[in-house]
């Protein structure tokens, strides 16, 4: 679990990278802001739904289901609500004009790049499990 959780980390965290650089050329500081806010919204309740996916795997199917949806809850709730908090509290992510929807598209990048991520390790993760039970 600490290795998927490392990748998961690091992974998410490259993209950080190559996406503020984007947003450096584009519009600057801010929008290295703009992908640092979005990148804590979707990495850390990313590695808590990992986190949980990946030790219920051993448990009852019922436990996984309740892992797998509560996880998407979690990661759904932070990064809406956290969103919309942030883009209200910080003026300089709704000006200029033609720039707003910036912050909400590097929030989805960042929600479908994390999603993917996590997905991929805990199913990667699952078949590791079920080789070591058959093998």
């Amino acid at each position: 679990m600490i290795r998927q959780l490392i990748t998961f980390v690091v992974g998410s965290g490259l993209g950080a990278l190559a996406l503020a650089t984007v947003y450096f050329w584009r519009e600057g500081v801010v929008g290295v802001w703009k992908v640092l806010a979005a990148a804590g919204l979707c990495v850390v309740p990313g590695a808590v739904a990992l986190v949980w996916v990946i030790s219920a795997q051993t448990r009852s199917a019922s436990q996984q289901l309740l892992a797998t949806f509560g996880g998407m809850l979690i990661r759904m709730v932070v990064a809406l609500a956290g969103g919309v908090i942030v883009y209200q509290s910080i003026p300089q992510f709704q000006t200029p004009r033609e720039q707003i929807l910036s912050y909400w598209l590097a929030l989805l990048l960042f929600y479908v790049g994390t999603l993917a991520l996590e997905t991929v390790l805990a199913s990667r993760r699952r078949l590791s499990l079920g080789h070591r039970q058959h093998g």
